[in-house]
């Protein structure tokens, strides 16, 4: 029978206990610390009080999703699980919504035509309408922005 003596075994649980520790102290340094490598969006970490991690994303990505209301085109679509809210341009008339493409074709004396997929619509404010997966409301009509409110069902 082959003897162990506490040396060895004390060897073993430090080396043990070390090869644990190692992956853990690679998450933070508790420091706050950048990465702005080409390889990939900029990740900063907050220095390891929570362990929490945010990232800078690529806002080429999800942009149809997720444009700024305030956007220099004036089209935005705005989501929160299935419904969005959407304000189609004369100057920005596509946007993809719930994975369907909604496009402006034109809005004139309080009605608004658009395209849904390969489906033309109209509609006045406070009407609704459906279109493959969307049900579409239209919340305000002017002479060059409509609003419509899109869910799937």
């Amino acid at each position: 029978m082959h003897r162990t003596t506490t040396r060895a075994r004390l060897a073993h649980a430090l080396l043990a206990g070390g090869l644990l520790v190692l992956p853990l102290a690679a998450c933070t340094d508790g420091g706050a610390e950048t990465d702005t490598g080409a390889e990939g969006p900029e990740i900063t970490t907050d220095g390891g009080d929570t362990g929490a991690e945010t990232t800078d994303p690529d806002p080429s990505v999800g942009a149809e999703d997720s444009a700024d209301p305030t956007d220099a085109t004036g089209s935005s679509v705005d989501c929160s699980g299935t419904t969005c809210s959407v304000t189609l341009t004369v100057q920005d008339r596509d946007v993809e919504v719930l994975g369907t493409t909604v496009a402006l074709e034109s809005s004139d004396a309080g009605r608004a035509s658009f395209r849904v997929g390969n489906e033309e619509l109209s509609c006045s404010q406070g009407e609704s309408v459906s279109a493959g997966p969307l049900t579409l409301e239209c919340t305000t009509v002017t002479d060059d922005m409509v609003t419509l409110s899109a869910s799937v069902g």
